[in-house]
């Protein structure tokens, strides 16, 4: 697998119906040239500063999908999950996929359902709407700083 050692200069998230913003951050990266696409649809852009010669140069990055965990109460399934559907901008939205996910909760290994969604902007709408159902966690992450962890 090839790949390329660069620092990341900047980062944003942009689809065909929005805005992006650009965020300053200087971290190193090492990105695999498998898992880069050209920009289509919805896409994390990034400027990147190659280490060994210095070049300024762009990546696009398509395949990252934005989610969020849900604690369900006790007999709450997927399957409930799954058909609970709220509105974005006009649009009725639902989860896309779970998983399940073990995750450390307050010191103790618990099962958390990982909750895909098809567009960040649905995230924090399909949490507020699964809040009877469990306790949500990481649903108020911005979209690209939960890209770079």
């Amino acid at each position: 697998m090839n790949s390329v050692r660069a620092f990341l200069l900047n980062v944003d998230y942009a689809d065909t119906g929005g805005v992006a913003k650009w965020r300053e951050l200087k971290p190193s990266v090492s990105i695999p040239t498998s898992q880069l696409s050209l920009p289509k649809g919805s896409t994390f852009r990034l400027m990147l500063k190659r280490e060994s010669d210095g070049k300024v140069f762009r990546l696009f990055d398509k395949s990252f999908e934005p989610y969020f965990y849900l604690l369900p109460r006790d007999g709450v399934t997927e399957e409930q999950v799954l058909k609970v559907a709220g509105f974005y901008q006009g649009t009725r939205v639902s989860p896309v996929r779970i998983e399940q996910a073990t995750r450390k909760l307050r010191g103790e290994n618990v099962t958390l359902l990982k909750i895909f969604c098809s567009h960040p902007g649905h995230v924090p709408v399909i949490a507020s709407e699964l809040k009877p159902y469990g306790e949500r966690f990481e649903h108020q992450i911005p979209f690209v700083i939960r890209y770079l962890l």
